[in-house]
């Protein structure tokens, strides 16, 4: 089927640096001279680099490094104050990602940061004010891994030595050359699944045992291991155990596998297929509604309505933090003379994020109700930093469109993208799901494609099951028969379970 919709999108992401920039202002309202960006930093100065440059050309231990995003400080490396003045091994240039850019400074320039820089404050160019309030979701660059239980996070770092509090990936030749210290926890991963963790800092500074040492690695091919201390090391403690299936994206830019299997959260009946955290841009399908019914036995005490409602939607994540729901729910309608619908009698869309209260449904009107045996596609597209769009239409008179702030779909962040079809129930949110006699049948995926990467290199790639994680939650029959696996085409029938 032919795609109704244009998907050539324009985003540009990456922050460049501009040749401009002349003075560099701090938190506390100092101001000092930019002395030149991407070259040789000289006495006493100041220098601005791109990460590209710096990733190629690092500057020497002489001086300290200042690591920015998004106008924040992400990290400060003095490396003469570790070499020169405390007689230790250079830490090394810092590991920086795709976003931000790289201050370094020497001798009088070096004093002016150490006085007047701290790691999280805010700094800005060419004597603007600094603003502090910057995104929690940043990326730093260096892909992320996602447990089982579907939680994520990531990593601070790949083959660079491991940071407070931080979580880093270490291929096994860095590994074995640069274990990190016994401070933290190790993790082995082997295709995609944990096979040993080694709680260093547990057994030496808790239990007062004997320290495990390094892992030993047998299978160097396929191996990968993951590393952390502090609050590194509690997220990992408390997310990943052995055996447990993992997601890992190493910032290579290569398609990241979705997770073998990952749980499912109570509240409702539903089937859902979750993608890996990529550089996925957006989702896009066709779609037949199928036909609901409600279990009439199931009314809410106050209001005698059903307590089981309906919902076929897409949906994404971004960075592991930041959840987003939009497309068709089971709803209301309003008739030509205002008068509300004494039930749910259409789909119509909606879209919902993380804030409290933030849900949202299109304005109440015919062109936006949408009934079972239409034809409809759906579409959430990454619109820009910290955006998404929603498009709903039947390719001839009915088209809904709208843009909507998704904080977390931040420049470079990984992002996950989903398709759902569920039976929710209402007030049931995070509890035991309950047993009903309502179902809907005969929905139909005809086509679901995902899109990966930005601007005219962006690939509209088939959403079949092998990039995708199959969940089939809430206890009900959940019956899938595949269409056409090419095209992530399906029908899917779901009926609750009454009780016996």
């Amino acid at each position: 089927m032919k795609f109704l919709l244009s998907l050539i999108l324009s985003l540009f992401f990456s922050m460049t640096i501009s040749a401009q920039s002349k003075t560099l202002t701090a938190s506390n309202g100092q101001q000092i001279t930019i002395d030149g960006t991407d070259g040789f930093r000289g006495n006493d100065e100041l220098w601005m680099y791109s990460v590209t440059y710096y990733s190629r050309k690092p500057t020497n231990e002489s001086g300290v490094d200042v690591y920015v995003i998004d106008g924040r400080i992400w990290e400060i490396r003095d490396r003469a104050g570790v070499v020169f003045l405390q007689g230790r091994q250079d830490p090394g240039p810092i590991s920086v990602g795709i976003n931000g850019y790289v201050l370094s400074a020497h001798g009088a320039a070096r004093r002016w940061v150490m006085a007047n820089l701290m790691k999280g404050q805010a700094v800005s160019l060419d004597g603007k004010i600094p603003v502090t309030t910057v995104s929690p979701y940043l990326y730093p660059g260096s892909g992320m891994i996602q447990a089982e239980n579907g939680k994520a996070i990531y990593f601070r770092g790949k083959n660079v030595p491991r940071s407070q509090d931080f979580i880093v990936l270490l291929t096994p030749d860095y590994y074995k050359n640069t274990p990190p210290n016994d401070a933290g926890v190790d993790v082995l991963i082997v295709k995609n699944q944990v096979t040993q963790i080694n709680d260093r800092a547990s057994a030496v500074y808790l239990t007062k045992t004997k320290d495990p040492g390094p892992i030993r690695i047998d299978d160097e091919i396929n191996s990968l291991i993951v590393s952390g201390n502090g609050e590194g090391r509690k997220w990992i403690l408390e997310n990943l155990s052995i055996g447990n299936a993992v997601s890992i994206n190493t910032g290579d830019g290569k398609e990241v596998m979705p997770l073998v299997r990952t749980s499912c959260f109570d509240g409702a009946h539903y089937r859902k297929v979750v993608t890996s955290f990529d550089t996925w841009t957006g989702i896009a399908g066709f779609v037949k509604i199928g036909n609901p019914k409600v279990d009439e036995a199931r009314l809410d005490e106050k209001d005698r309505l059903p307590l089981d409602n309906f919902s076929i939607y897409l949906g994404g994540n971004a960075g592991g933090k930041f959840e987003v729901d939009a497309g068709l729910t089971w709803e209301f309608t309003v008739d030509k003379n205002g008068k509300k619908s004494e039930r749910r009698n259409a789909f119509r869309p909606f879209w919902r994020t993380q804030k409290v209260g933030d849900w949202n449904s299109a304005p109440a009107k015919e062109e936006f109700n949408f009934y079972p045996g239409e034809t409809v596609q759906l579409a959430v597209l990454v619109a820009g930093p910290g955006r998404l769009k929603l498009i709903v239409t039947d390719g001839k008179t009915k088209m809904f469109q709208t843009e909507f702030e998704a904080e977390g779909f931040v420049a470079g962040a990984p992002r996950q993208f989903k398709r759902v079809n569920a039976i929710d129930q209402r007030f049931n949110e995070g509890k035991p799901t309950q047993a009903t006699k309502a179902e809907i049948r005969g929905t139909e995926w005809i086509q679901t494609v995902l899109l990966r990467g930005e601007g005219a290199a962006t690939q509209q790639l088939p959403f079949g099951t092998s990039r995708g994680t199959d969940m089939k939650c809430g206890g009900g029959l959940i019956s899938v028969t595949a269409v056409d696996p090419t095209k992530g085409g399906e029908r899917i029938d779901i009926i609750g379970t009454p009780k016996n």
